[in-house]
């Protein structure tokens, strides 16, 4: 009838819903998702402790006999226990799925091979030595059992694993390297993809307990470095430790050490010249002292390196604990960090630069968690977005994931995970949300199945009966398929 009021109602419902839907996939695209924990190997060991996710199997560039062709294009795992076992976790093929299907799922299956068994291994690090395109290992091991805190002159070694072809079920060739100035606690690689300029690092905690001390904790220690030897002298010894250099001899209680390329604040950092470096050719450790920065360079002959300090940046993150400084370090973006600290410490933190990359860092988030922090990594997730894995053992035993904010600090049903307000009010927030609650020591980022998003892989601390490595697949923000009726 003429002048009625149309009805409108009905028409904007599906247009109502059609918006519901979008939000609600925002919504998801917007946080990481994960499958549920898949454990790949459970054998009770007190003394499990590290890993680390790299393909394994598959060679690279180089011509190493095989033409430089892939022969397993996956990432798998290599773990570690002080008590001398390290073994080698690798996926079967399957099928990779979909993106973020979680394929371990899919008929796949993981098996366990020893390759080595080195008591007091504590760590270890990738790098191609003998240049055949095959990732080999070099390991830190004799690792006392009074270290960090009562270290003897006996402890510290390093030795070379040579990668067997990418042979599952071969040991692999130990070559002792010998001991070293002091019992490195992390070793990181330096320019991996250079042979000429790779630098192995190792990095102690403490050196031998001097008793003299209050904390033998102080004990004084140097960070060394060694250069990979003449390909014609991998096996031998000597041609290790003749290169063995020192990178630093005025740090304590340093318990992460990792390549890196970014820009630090003070130690007369350049950043013009970090703009230029390339990937992984600098140091970054995460010491007492607080996060330290170190590249090198290289005397015309090639046979002396001359380290130097670029950058330093001092945290106190608990004025009433025991120990200060950090306990690990990873970079977020051009100029802000995620950490960890003090050492073993309770409080996750995230800092960034009041100005361009090289500018000193600014506390803007503190969270306190609980005793054990342990390890910091970047994961990237399929909504686009830099997550970091905080990892802890003891108290706060668990992986925890910290997210920039996508909800403008609401709190909700909408935002999965607890809102922690910045320290700076002009900061941007973080939410950190826990996916698993084993006594977790170390995690290792990479694309395990092979459906083109990084996935998570963990080791337990063996306290109690779990000592387990733990799969966690990330998985495709979920398709909303439900609009409750309006």
């Amino acid at each position: 009838m003429a002048g009625q009021p149309k009805a409108t109602g009905p028409r904007l419902l599906p247009t109502l819903r059609c918006l519901l839907v979008l939000a609600a996939a925002a919504r998801a695209a917007a946080e990481l998702h994960f499958q549920p924990p898949l454990v790949i190997h459970s054998e009770f060991d007190p003394q499990s402790y590290w890993l680390i996710a790299e393909n394994f199997q598959g060679r690279g560039g180089r011509d190493g006999g095989s033409g430089g062709t892939a022969t397993h294009q996956l990432p798998s795992l290599i773990t570690g226990s002080l008590n001398g076992p390290i073994l080698w976790h690798v996926r079967s093929a399957g099928t990779s799925g979909a993106r973020g299907s979680g394929g371990a799922r899919d008929g796949a299956r993981w098996e366990t091979f020893e390759i080595a068994n080195l008591k007091g291994a504590v760590h270890a690090a990738p790098v191609d030595v003998n240049w055949d395109g095959l990732l080999d290992l070099i390991v830190a091991y004799a690792f006392g059992p009074g270290c960090p805190s009562d270290c003897s002159k006996d402890d510290g070694r390093l030795a070379y694993l040579e990668n067997p072809g990418g042979e599952f079920g071969v040991a692999w060739r130990v070559v002792d390297i010998g001991k070293t100035r002091h019992p490195a606690h992390r070793v990181a690689v330096l320019n991996r993809e250079d042979r000429a300029r790779a630098r192995i690092v190792g990095v102690p905690v403490a050196g031998v307990a001097d008793k003299s001390l209050d904390d033998p904790m102080y004990s004084p220690s140097e960070v060394f470095a060694l250069s990979l030897p003449p390909l014609g002298a991998v096996h031998d010894p000597d041609a290790w430790r003749a290169t063995e250099r020192v990178v630093a001899a005025d740090l304590t209680i340093c318990h992460d050490g990792r390549p890196w390329s970014g820009v630090l604040g003070g130690g007369g950092s350049d950043g013009a010249a970090a703009g230029a470096r390339p990937h992984g050719a600098a140091l970054l450790l995460a010491c007492s002292q607080g996060l330290i920065s170190y590249d090198f360079t290289t005397s015309d002959d090639g046979q002396r390196d001359e380290w130097r300090r670029i950058g330093e940046q001092a945290f106190t993150l608990d004025s009433d604990a025991k120990y200060k400084g950090l306990s690990s370090a990873v970079q977020i973006g051009e100029s802000s960090f995620a950490f960890i600290g003090p050492y073993h410490g309770n409080t996750f933190g995230i800092s960034t630069a009041d100005g361009p990359p090289g500018s000193q860092q600014q506390v803007v988030l503190k969270d306190v968690v609980g005793q054990g922090g342990h390890d910091v990594q970047l994961l990237a997730g399929a909504d686009g977005v830099d997550h970091v894995i905080a990892a802890f053992r003891d108290e706060a035993r668990g992986i925890y994931v910290y997210s920039p904010d996508q909800h403008g600090g609401k709190k909700g049903a909408a935002a999965t995970g607890t809102l922690l307000p910045p320290a700076d009010g002009s900061a941007a927030a973080w939410r950190r949300r826990k996916i698993y609650g084993g006594p977790v020591s170390m995690t290792a980022v990479a694309d395990i199945d092979g459906d083109g998003l990084q996935d998570l892989a963990s080791i337990n601390w063996g306290q109690k009966d779990d000592s387990s490595v733990v799969v966690h697949y990330q998985a495709a923000p979920p398709e909303p398929d439900h609009i409750s009726e309006l």
